[in-house]
């Protein structure tokens, strides 16, 4: 991702065991002569605990600090810093009404049972 004449790098994390694999990156890009970016951060895109603050999975933290880690953008925080404040709620709602587009037909083409009365979802 360029911005403002900035070059920053993303690694996208949704399976765990590439977590050291993650922080040497980071580390190698940010440590070479001629940095190839100006930053490099370790993203998940989506954060089970809501809360960076809540953050509390014991696995990463093996790597890094996930609460305080100024490279570590979980949730919010990362879909924010690359598409602009507002961006992650936006996210949220158009897979929302997505879902409650396609809720009934999941049920009912792909499961094949009637959905369940009351059972609306919403992330």
């Amino acid at each position: 991702m360029k911005s403002g004449g900035l070059h920053k790098i993303f690694t996208l994390s949704l399976i765990q065991v590439l977590l050291p694999v993650s922080k040497e990156k980071i580390f190698k890009l940010l440590c070479m002569e001629e940095k190839p970016v100006d930053n490099a951060f370790y993203a998940l895109p989506y954060n089970p605990y809501g809360r960076k603050e809540d953050y509390n999975w014991s696995f990463p933290k093996r790597w890094f600090d996930m609460v305080n880690d100024p490279v570590v953008l979980i949730g919010n925080e990362f879909w924010d810093f690359i598409g602009g404040e507002g961006t992650y709620q936006l996210f949220i709602q158009e897979v929302n009404k997505l879902g409650a587009e396609y809720r009934e037909r999941i049920y009912r083409e792909f499961l094949g049972i009637e959905p369940p009365a009351g059972s609306e979802f919403e992330l």
